[in-house]
């Protein structure tokens, strides 16, 4: 299977701490960008939306997130988990 065919495929999280919020049906799918590539690894990258400018690029543009929107995020601002986790 070529990657490009899993794009826009969802899949089941392995862990279910974000599967249950409002905003969950836009989560866990997959996405493409130009930044990702297999010259330099398997070209396969996590999106986490609260923790670089790339990956919240990338959701923004997928509509994985809302500017402005409330991000995915699993650490407070210690960087201790949520007590969701």
């Amino acid at each position: 299977i070529v990657g490009k065919d899993l794009v826009g495929k969802t899949y089941k999280p392995l862990f279910d701490f974000f599967a249950s919020t409002p905003d969950s049906s836009r989560y866990f799918r997959v996405l493409s960008d130009t930044y990702v590539t297999d010259d330099a690894g398997t070209g396969i990258v996590h999106q986490a939306p609260a923790f670089g400018e790339d990956d919240y690029r990338v959701c923004l543009s997928h509509g994985v997130i809302i500017k402005g929107g409330e991000l995915p995020c699993p650490v407070d601002f210690n960087g201790n988990f949520t007590d969701d986790i």
